[in-house]
Formats: C-alpha cells, structure tokens, sequence
C-alpha cells in the first residue's frame, strides 16, 4: 500500500509514571462504507499488521459513541488500543445520555482511556437551561469517576447570547484555571489515569494497581462532583443576582490546592510501591517514528 493512501499517522508524546517519554500513535479511522458489515476498527488492525506494528505499539483513534461495541473494542484492545477521542455529542434524550454512559464504561472497563471535547454551551443561542442541560449529560456520562469532568466554552457570540450568560462565561474563566487549565487538577487526573493504563500495558511485576485504581476513581469522582457543583450553584446565582460568592479567586485555587496534594499523595504511594519494577523497564520506540513530528497529546478536552 503506498504511504500516502495509507492511514494518517501521527507521533504523540506521552508521560510515563516513571518520567520517561514513549511514542504513540494516532489512527484516524475510514469512513465507514454504509454497505460494509465489519466491526469498527477492523480496518486499523489490518493495516497495523501489514506494516509491521501489531504488538509492537500503543495507539489511539476517534470514533463517537455509536462506534462503541464491547466485543469490537477488546479485539481492538487486544491490538494495542489504549485511548480512544470520543465524540460525545450533545445532550438529548435520556436514551442517547445512558447510550454516552454506557460507552465511556465499556471504554473504561476494558482498560482504554476516554479523552474528549464537549462545549459546554453547544448552540448558537445558548442560555442558562442550556448550561444546565449540558452539564448534566456531560456529569452524568463521568459520574463513576473513571474519567476526570472537563469542558470547553469558546467566547460565545454576543448578538445570539444572553448579556448575563456571557458576563456569566466571562467570570467563570477568569477563575477556573486551577480546575481546567493546561495544568489544572482535571488535567493532572488525566495525566493519572494515562500513567496508570500505559503502566499496565508496558510494565510487569506492579503491586497494588487495584487498591490504586479505586483510590484515584473515588479522588476522581469527588473531584467531578465538586466542579460541577460549582458551575451548577454558581450559574443559578449569577442568573438571580448578577454574581456568585462561589467564584471567589482564593477559595477555588485553596480547593484545588487540597485536592492536588491528595492526587500527589496517591501517585507517590504508588510511585514507591513500584519503584523496581519502574526503574527496570526500557521504553521502545516505534517503527516509522521521525522525531520532527512529534506533538503533545492532550488529554483534557
């Protein structure tokens, strides 16, 4: 198959628990041909084998939560998927919220990560039931705590926006950065997980993954509720009084200040448990990897 009829490939960097770097690479699916009756992903798995790198790497894809399959994805599993970019969509009917849940679990359960990118305010005239609407799906869809919460709200536009929402918008990212910055605690649960699933998948003679895994998923869970909590309470706030005392600077950095130090307790605990088996692991470099295409992978939506 010539190079460039072949799938997209792209380098991505990632953080290991011990600091090292490995590589990944990121597949980006077919287009599915509407008469083809193939298990999504089929065609990736083929095309890593005829190239040598079947059981060789990690990789990740997209694909939406109509794609997720069990008996589809743990053969993908099987072939080195560890992340999958799930398009979740937006809300709608309570099916189409448990189907979201649903997937991200399978997902979850066979040991993938789950990264994503959701709006928070996804339509051309958003307003605060539409907030609320959202958040609730997206909350809804994390609940377990298998996967950190985090959104995006791209400056909306004024002339289909309501004043309030907006000024609401504007106050809520000048204080959310210790929750969803580029090193924010959502962030840094991301990062968690990813050393926890790539551990597993590269290194051997690990203890206390279990114990570990329940620890940072009830840390997680917690962490989800807080935030949406605080966009959920102070939203109702700014829509009554024009402000909330919830979005105070001081007390949102103290927070996430707290809940950081016991995310770094649970890694160092871990850290330390597995430091033989860390320090003898190698990091391998894939077939095909050209260091000038390298890009960070990032894993908060």
């Amino acid at each position: 198959m010539p190079e460039q009829e072949g799938l997209e490939r792209q380098i991505v960097v990632r953080r290991q628990l011990h600091g090292a770097t490995i590589l990944t690479l990121h597949r980006t699916p077919p287009r599915p041909i509407m008469t083809s009756r193939q298990p999504f992903g089929s065609t990736l798995v083929e095309d890593l084998e005829a190239e040598g790198l079947l059981g060789h790497v990690l990789w990740s894809t997209d694909c939406s939560i109509d794609d997720v399959e069990q008996r589809a994805f743990r053969r993908l599993t099987d072939a080195g998927l560890f992340l999958v970019r799930l398009d979740l969509g937006t809300h709608g009917p309570v099916a189409r919220s448990r189907q979201a849940c649903s997937a991200v679990q399978v997902l979850r359960q066979l040991g993938v990560l789950v990264e994503y990118e959701f709006d928070i305010c996804g339509t051309t005239t958003p307003r605060f039931d539409t907030l609320h609407a959202n958040l609730d799906y997206l909350a809804s869809i994390v609940c377990d705590g298998s996967t950190p919460l985090a959104f995006r709200w791209p400056v909306p536009d004024r002339s289909h926006c309501s004043p309030w929402l907006a000024a609401y918008r504007d106050r809520l990212a000048a204080v959310i950065g210790p929750w969803l910055g580029e090193t924010g605690l959502s962030a840094r649960l991301s990062e968690a997980w990813a050393d926890v699933v790539v551990a597993e998948r590269l290194l051997r003679g690990l203890s206390g993954v279990a114990a570990h895994r329940i620890a940072l998923q009830r840390l997680t869970m917690r962490c989800n509720t807080e935030l949406a909590t605080l966009v959920a309470r102070s939203a109702d706030d700014f829509e009554q009084y024009g402000d909330s005392p919830l979005l105070e600077t001081a007390n949102i950095q103290a927070r996430c200040d707290g809940l950081g130090r016991a995310l770094d307790q649970l890694s160092i605990a871990f850290l330390n448990a597995n430091a033989d088996a860390l320090i003898r692991s190698e990091v391998a470099t894939p077939a095909g990897y050209d260091p000038a295409r390298e890009q960070p992978l990032d894993l908060v939506g």
